[in-house]
């Protein structure tokens, strides 16, 4: 089925389900219409960035470097 076809079919479909007749109707539905926002695309943390993380925090722990709990449960959540 081609895209014109498609869209034809979705109009009639669109009339039979709306059954308008008035066409002052049709142009107050077609103002009022706002389409659905785009979906966002969920953020992806490459293999490269996880591998990075991890060396951060290993040299972190190396270093000795003494965090308090709190504080260190306050970075985690920022990191996710």
């Amino acid at each position: 089925m081609t895209t014109i076809e498609s869209d034809a079919e979705k109009a009639q479909l669109a009339r039979e389900i709306l059954n308008l007749e008035n066409i002052d109707a049709v142009r107050k539905l077609k103002q009022a219409y706002r389409p659905l926002p785009a979906k966002e695309e969920s953020e992806f943390i490459s293999k490269e960035e996880v591998l990075a993380g991890i060396e951060s925090g290993l040299r972190d722990l190396k270093a000795g470097r003494k965090t308090p709990a709190r504080e260190f449960l306050n970075e985690l959540r920022e990191e996710v």
